[in-house]
């Protein structure tokens, strides 16, 4: 167990010099400015011995060089402060972006599967197997397996009768013993769906499980009456070891943690520096007070989700930590080819202190200047040597100062490079979470017996047919409410069933208008199989772009018969998965000039958060972006439109099984940027 504790609050000026320890180059300033300061003592001391030598006219010129010494002195202790407000600032805004995205992309996840436990909850084939029918429990098994084979997510389901004993469970392994009758309580309590996590007697080798449940209610007759109950298990742990991975690469210094209101410990990425179970009475550690564990000091940002759908999740946090002496190692960046590299500062404060280095050894020379004029209209030449040599010191100061500013400059835009393409990377694995969820939804929804049984009925004319169909569409598309419209469309193209029938979507018996993707659906070999359309503008979403997800309903015989087809709804979508990863600070506020594009490799721009770049249109990228492999990123100042921008990109590389086993290829590059021109006083980093 490590040791953990809250360090004493400093004052200022402790505080500051005390951060200096774990920065060796700003010490080194610190170091140097104090020699320089020492040097300046002792030639001032030869002035005040020599100033008789100037005959009553040596006062006014020492008088102005103490002055000139002061001035530097205070501003030495200003740029201090600042370089280490700076790189803590930089810091923290790094932590909370990786706590940030830590929860939202789990909330995302769980999200997804609060409609699942609906949906499935309402499965006629597990109606009729609750109600008694002749389903045999193999054929209910083999459901669920089709069910997690296509929702990898799930590593057991459960389907129990009303009194809770197991009817059918997926994981043979689950030695399941006792009704668990308080979870059943709190099931029968719940409106809509049930989320838990904590140990259950439904799977009793589990120290925790993170469960969904629902109660089965029959669909025959006016009672609606309670059948059974449905309990569907998440991997939980797999899902968050995959977020780490997504996030941290090797070597980096930031450790990740979820925990629960209590501060408990739920998951961590290093298991050695906090692991499960363990429990912090404050997880924020700040340079004035930050955490101890196991003896070396941390900062650390925790933060609750923003939530996804007005979905929040259970009462969690994520919680990022860095050793101080990480997120102070400054290390001095090779300087980048780009006409912002120069002079650029990081803030106004910076930008002040710079200007007023050079504005106090502009005075310096011309005191100094003065000084030799006096010195050689009275003959007193010994006294020059004094004079130049303040001149060469307070030269000296400036340049360490300008140095010191340099330094963190070129270090920032590094980071800001860096941070850019780490966010890229962040953005195109939201997307591919997400349209992961599409691809399992059409395919999964293709199974539902009411489809072919209704079709079959719509096919003879039953009227009755069409309205169940249309019934079930709704209900489905009430609970994922990504989508715009879920259509049921025959082999011809014929729009049989939809769930949003109005003038701005395609009516019930017009046609669809995706005519490759109507023939790719006829041709899908199994009901593994997807098909997807181009990223095109289309009727089916009011004539704007998106993507149409479908899969072959099929007969008995497993022939296709008709489609589902599942309308993404694109522009909010995706835009929201761009505003998540843009670079912002530890208050959340994205950077001024920070921007995120989806692009294919011609340069289509499948979403913007820019108003330039439109939805549709093409722009012209660099080769280096648009020949990005499945998974590769890249980073440099390059020219995107008509703005030189700080740009990371990812391509995208898929998740689980999606666009990983050769199911669908479809290049998608994320693009996140800053734009230099747009920061405040030449501002890299936000909020200062």
């Amino acid at each position: 167990m490590p040791s953990v504790e809250q360090t004493t609050s400093l004052d200022a000026v402790t505080n500051y010099r005390r951060a200096l320890k774990y920065c060796q180059h700003y010490q080194s300033f610190d170091e140097d400015l104090s020699k320089l300061n020492r040097f300046w003592d002792s030639i001032s001391t030869i002035g005040s011995i020599n100033q008789d030598l100037l005959q009553g006219h040596g006062t006014p010129l020492l008088e102005s060089m103490r002055e000139t010494r002061n001035n530097f002195t205070s501003l030495q202790g200003r740029l201090l402060q600042s370089l280490v407000e700076e790189t803590v600032s930089k810091a923290t805004s790094e932590l909370s972006f990786f706590a940030q995205n830590t929860i939202d992309i789990l909330v995302r996840n769980l999200f997804e599967r609060t409609a699942d436990v609906g949906f499935l909850a309402v499965d006629e084939i597990v109606r009729e197997f609750l109600k008694g029918s002749d389903i045999p429990e193999l054929k209910m098994r083999q459901r669920l397996q089709a069910y997690v084979q296509k929702y990898s997510v799930y590593d057991e389901i459960l389907i129990l009768d009303r009194d809770g004993n197991p009817k059918v469970q997926l994981n043979p392994d689950n030695k399941v013993e006792i009704p668990d009758r308080n979870l059943l309580r709190q099931i029968d309590q719940a409106e809509d769906y049930f989320e838990h996590y904590g140990y259950t007697s439904f799977y009793p080798d589990r120290f925790k499980s993170h469960l969904f449940a629902s109660r089965v209610i029959s669909s025959q007759g006016e009672t609606h009456e309670h059948i059974g109950y449905l309990v569907m298990f998440f991997r939980f742990e797999d899902e968050l070891s995959r977020i780490y991975q997504q996030m941290l690469k090797e070597g980096d210094s930031i450790s990740l943690i979820l925990t629960d209101h209590k501060n408990t410990v739920l998951t961590s990425s290093n298991a050695e520096l906090l692991d499960i179970g363990e429990r912090i009475d404050d997880f924020d550690g700040t340079l004035e007070r930050p955490i101890l564990l196991n003896n070396r000091e941390y900062l650390s940002i925790t933060l609750p989700s923003t939530g996804y759908q007005g979905y929040m999740g259970l009462d969690w946090t994520a919680t990022a930590l860095m050793p101080i002496s990480d997120a102070m190692a400054v290390q001095l960046q090779k300087k980048r080819q780009s006409a912002y590299s120069e002079d650029m500062v990081l803030s106004p404060n910076l930008s002040k202190i710079y200007q007023e280095s050079h504005n106090i050894n502009r005075k310096l020379r011309i005191v100094t200047i003065n000084g030799k004029s006096l010195a050689a209209r009275l003959e007193v030449r010994t006294f020059v040597p004094i004079l130049e040599k303040i001149q060469d010191v307070g030269n000296e100061m400036t340049n360490i100062i300008s140095d010191s500013i340099g330094m963190l400059s070129q270090t920032v835009m590094g980071a800001v490079l860096s941070d850019c393409r780490l966010y890229s990377a962040l953005a195109i694995d939201i997307m591919d979470r997400n349209l992961y969820e599409r691809a399992n939804d059409c395919r999964w929804w293709a199974l539902t017996p009411t489809f072919i049984e209704e079709l079959e009925k719509a096919a003879q004319g039953e009227k009755a047919s069409k309205q169940k169909l249309e019934q079930t569409l709704k209900y489905i598309n009430e609970l994922y409410t990504v989508y715009t419209n879920i259509i049921v469309f025959g082999l011809n193209g014929e729009i049989i069933a939809c769930s949003e029938d109005s003038e701005s979507n395609p009516v019930t018996g017009s046609m669809l208008s995706d005519k490759d993707l109507i023939s790719s659906t006829a041709r899908l070999s199994n009901p593994q199989a997807y098909a997807v359309s181009e990223f095109c503008e289309t009727p089916e979403y009011s004539n704007r772009h998106t993507y149409i997800y479908s899969a072959a309903i099929r007969d008995d015989s497993g022939f296709p018969k008709a489609g589902v087809g599942v309308v993404f709804d694109s522009e909010p979508e995706f835009k929201a998965m761009l505003e998540s990863a843009l670079p912002c600070d530890s208050n959340g506020v994205t950077a001024k000039g920070a921007g995120g594009l989806f692009v294919n490799p011609d340069g289509l721009v499948i979403s913007s958060t820019c108003s330039e770049f439109r939805v549709g249109e093409k722009i012209n990228l660099p080769a280096v972006i648009s020949r990005l492999r499945n998974g590769q990123s890249y980073e440099g100042l390059m020219k995107i439109g008509d703005r030189n921008l700080l740009l990371g990109a990812t391509a995208s590389s898929g998740y689980r099984e999606y666009k990983t086993t050769g199911d669908y290829e479809n290049s998608v590059i994320a693009l996140i940027f800053v734009d230099p021109e747009k920061q405040p006083d030449g501002q890299l980093m936000p909020g200062q």
